[in-house]
């Protein structure tokens, strides 16, 4: 049957991609708009404000409204030292990647990933359809269900769950039972478990993920598809309370 399984493996990997290019699209875009607010701030900080400080210099510097003082204050840092601002965010970037090259910080930049508080549930809904579909393909096709695990561990793309996934793989040769472990981990939902636990009691696991994975694929859709809707009024918000705020201080002196 090498066909039949090389045609499942190729159905697999192509819902795969296209689930990762649908959450790669989502976060892109939010991305994008971050990138720019933070540029057009940037400009307005080293180009705009220094032009309103020279000309309140002649009003008065000392009788500013606080808001104002503090606005000029870090225009002037950022004007002055805006290499110190430039190289710093450069080696916070590199350190941190290299930080997340170690197991230390894999752990802890994955645990950030799941407790972010929008793509929190997206990046935690992916990784249990990636793993619930790489289980029913691999149990589907006649492997047993502890080198299953050891192979779905690698698949997650998360390392709470892939450790979840180990220490579940250790109990069950020991005895136990997937859905046991899965529920103790505490990191799987209980409709995962509960789909699991029948899939073991009934021996139709294979179905039971199968028909998980569906639905959390659905999920990770929606998701992916509010997210996209939504983050772009969110972030134009920031964006226009942001500048306004700019705006306003560097007003305050005109107007009184």
């Amino acid at each position: 049957v090498l066909g039949e399984v090389m045609s499942r493996l190729a159905e697999f990997a192509e819902r795969q991609r296209n689930l990762t290019n649908e959450v790669i699209s989502a976060l892109f875009y939010p991305l994008i708009l971050m990138i720019m607010s933070v540029s057009a701030i940037a400009v307005l900080m080293v180009f705009v404000v220094p032009k309103f400080t020279a000309m309140f210099e002649t009003m008065g510097g000392n009788a500013l409204p606080g808001a104002t003082q503090v606005l000029i204050s870090i225009a002037d840092f950022t004007s002055s030292y805006w290499w110190v601002v430039l190289g710093g965010g450069v080696i916070s970037i590199l350190l941190g990647r290299q930080f997340s090259k170690t197991a230390d910080g894999e752990l802890f930049f994955d645990r950030l990933k799941l407790r972010l508080p929008i793509f929190g549930n997206v990046f935690s809904n992916f990784a249990i359809v990636r793993f619930t579909r790489t289980m029913a393909t691999l149990l589907e096709n006649g492997v047993v269900l502890v080198p299953a695990l050891n192979v779905a561990k690698d698949t997650v793309g998360n390392r709470i769950y892939s450790d979840a996934i180990t220490k579940a793989s250790e109990q069950i040769e020991g005895g136990s039972t997937l859905a046991h472990e899965l529920d103790g981990s505490g990191v799987f939902p209980d409709m995962v478990v509960h789909m699991i636990s029948i899939g073991e009691e009934s021996g139709n696991l294979d179905e039971m993920l199968e028909k998980v994975a569906i639905h959390y694929e659905a999920v990770v859709d929606d998701m992916v598809d509010n997210l996209t809707a939504l983050m772009e009024p969110m972030i134009m918000s920031v964006l226009g309370v942001l500048v306004g705020g700019l705006i306003i201080a560097m007003y305050l002196p005109i107007f009184q």
